[in-house]
């Protein structure tokens, strides 16, 4: 599932600042229910699917918001897409290669644009290009992941496309480093390197590390279920369905909590509280959750070694005149 994903999340994102029709992943979202043979179309696939059961790239997921997040990532997956469909021409899968036929022409198309539109920011003015070089830095450590693939090609049958070769290619004309690149025409510098992880964040999660999670009741349930949670000895706390706030209409403006309450922002009661609310997020963990989850690097210390109960046996195993271990007396100032 992972290319009529990967389609379908990028046009969606694509779309937030052009409109245009999603050709390419209802195609594969139809052979893909097909395939399947479990009865579902397209739309079962698109709409009704478990969080779970999407495949795409972190790299399609990622919020546009500034044009040039918007424009980093169209060129960068762009590229990605052009070299996969021009090497699916070859396919065995005669639906694959028709599609490839089609879409070659459709990506290339938008690799040429977001080209042009990289260097034009790039080499705009001092503002235009300071935020064309944040987008990259914002978009370009997820581009790895593209090139990662568990697909068996032997039994695949000359079906697939091994995406690890693609990557030579789409460097040449989609790095920073590279002088046939838009990046690298527009003066823009190679991203700081930083870490990023190939599996999720839970995954990741040791008994070193406590989850507190503030959301819908559905979505908590759905943390504690996950086996590295359930099984591995993290700690996980939950406030579900809690949030006490309503939203009234756009012109609702913050006010008190009310008599004796401390007017939270979580009381507040209008939009702009309620943002932020939201934003207030801590993280706490391992020092490896914390770099999945910031992606920047910090170095692997190892834990500080839990400190010793001062009665070290079991609740049953200790008797009447055992002795008790006891740190140096604490001293007062004063």
């Amino acid at each position: 599932m992972d290319l009529p994903c990967a389609a379908d999340r990028g046009g969606h994102r694509g779309g937030e600042h052009r409109a245009g029709p999603p050709g390419q992943a209802r195609t594969l979202l139809s052979y893909a229910g097909e395939a399947e043979g479990a009865g579902r179309d397209e739309d079962d696939l698109a709409f009704l699917r478990d969080e779970r059961e999407f495949r795409n790239v972190q790299l399609v997921e990622i919020p546009g918001g500034d044009f040039a997040v918007t424009i980093a990532r169209q060129l960068i997956f762009a590229g990605y897409q052009y070299e996969l469909y021009r090497r699916l021409l070859g396919s065995a899968d005669p639906t694959l290669a028709g599609l490839a036929a089609k879409a070659v022409k459709e990506v290339a198309y938008h690799r040429d644009h977001a080209t042009q539109w990289v260097l034009w920011l790039g080499d705009g003015t001092g503002e235009s290009h300071r935020r064309m070089q944040g987008g990259l830095d914002r978009t370009w450590p997820y581009a790895d992941e593209l090139f990662e693939s568990a697909l068996d090609l032997a039994v695949l049958g000359g079906v697939a496309v091994d995406r690890p070769s693609l990557q030579p290619a789409w460097i040449r004309l989609s790095g920073p480093s590279s002088e046939d690149s838009g990046f690298c025409g527009a003066a823009l510098g190679q991203p700081a390197v930083r870490c990023r992880w190939q599996q999720g964040v839970l995954d990741l999660l040791t008994d070193q590390d406590t989850v507190a999670f503030t959301g819908s009741a559905s979505t908590a349930a759905a943390v504690r279920s996950h086996p590295v949670v359930h099984t591995g000895g993290v700690r996980f706390s939950s406030e579900a369905d809690s949030l006490n706030f309503s939203v009234l209409g756009v012109d609702v403006q913050p006010g008190h909590g009310g008599p004796g309450r401390a007017g939270g922002g979580e009381e507040l009661g209008g939009i702009r509280s309620m943002l932020h609310y939201m934003q207030r997020t801590a993280v706490q963990g391992s020092p490896r959750t914390v770099t999945a989850v910031t992606g920047t690097w910090l170095d692997h210390r190892r834990a500080a070694q839990p400190r010793r109960a001062p009665v070290p046996q079991e609740p049953g195993g200790t008797a009447v005149g055992d002795a008790v271990e006891r740190g140096p007396p604490r001293r007062h100032a004063g």
